[in-house]
């Protein structure tokens, strides 16, 4: 949330999704954040697989910056 608040500003919106696991341990989660007209993030965390930390940057004009760790 830190990089898209930092690119984007304070969000107006926040919708959430997630689930948990058998111990009550955060299993995974998607948030979109709304930041304005044609400006919104979409984040996503997971425990149930492996993914890659990567942040994917793009605007409407097609540009497209990707960040890895």
């Amino acid at each position: 949330m830190q990089l898209a608040s930092m690119i984007l500003g304070a969000p107006t919106q926040i919708t959430a999704v997630g689930g948990m696991t058998e111990t009550g341990v955060d299993a995974y989660s998607t948030l979109v954040l709304d930041h304005g007209p044609h400006r919104h993030a979409t984040l996503t965390t997971t425990l149930e697989v492996r993914t890659p930390t990567a942040a994917i940057l793009a605007t409407i004009d097609e540009a497209r910056r990707q960040l890895t760790a």
